[in-house]
This record gives structure tokens, C-alpha cells and sequence, in this order.
């Protein structure tokens, strides 16, 4: 048997606080969730920044010459909006374009780690 709770009964200044107090959390509360939305926005919108500043880093070292790897994520990459990768045959020197959204790849892989098992 379950002990029995015996509620106090309120008088009329403390149900008008309860009630004042129930209405500031509930507004607080309704505020919170607005502002937990907007981080999460612009911290979304910066995190696809970053990725597409790390592809533009990438693109640029292998305009330089510079080494392949490491490049970005495969994720990031089509998180950035960089969809399309120009790949070149070093046997024939034939070029084609590579649209990241349909590899079947794992995306937590590099873009340059595709190289190496292209066909």
C-alpha cells in the first residue's frame, strides 16, 4: 500500500503566486526554446561555412600543386554545396565530373581517398 499524500491546502496569496510563477516559467520557457533554435541555426550556418572555406582550402592547395590529402569529408563536402568533383585519369588523361550525392561511399571518408578505387 502506497503512503498517502496530504496536499496543503493553498490560501488565496499563494494560489496567485503559484500562478504568477506557473505563467513566468511557462514564457521563460517558451523563450529558451526560440533561443535554443536560433544557436542551433547559426551554428548550423557557420559549420557549413567552415566546410566550404575547407573546401576552398583544398581546392586551392591542389591548384598549387600542393598534396592531395588531406581534403574534406565526403559529408562536408556536400554539406558545403561542393557536389561536383572534376576527376582526371593519369592513364588516359580523360576527365570527368563526379557527382558526391551519388558515390557510394561511406561520407565520413576524404574526397581524395576516392582516387585511389575509382574505375
Amino acid at each position: 500500500m502506497s503512503p498517502r499524500v496530504i496536499q496543503m491546502p493553498l490560501s488565496g496569496g499563494d494560489r496567485k503566486h503559484f500562478a504568477r510563477e506557473l505563467r513566468r516559467v511557462e514564457s521563460l520557457h517558451a523563450e529558451l526554446v526560440k533561443r535554443v533554435d536560433a544557436a542551433y541555426a547559426a551554428a548550423k550556418d557557420q559549420l557549413r561555412l567552415a566546410h566550404r572555406l575547407e573546401c576552398e582550402e583544398w581546392n586551392a592547395r591542389l591548384f598549387l600543386g600542393g598534396d592531395a590529402a588531406p581534403s574534406p569529408a565526403l559529408a562536408d563536402a556536400i554539406d558545403a554545396g561542393a557536389t561536383l568533383l572534376k576527376v582526371k585519369c593519369n592513364a588516359c588523361r580523360a576527365t570527368r565530373r563526379v557527382d558526391l550525392t551519388h558515390v557510394i561511399w561511406p561520407r565520413t571518408y576524404q574526397v581524395h581517398s576516392r582516387a585511389h578505387h575509382s574505375t
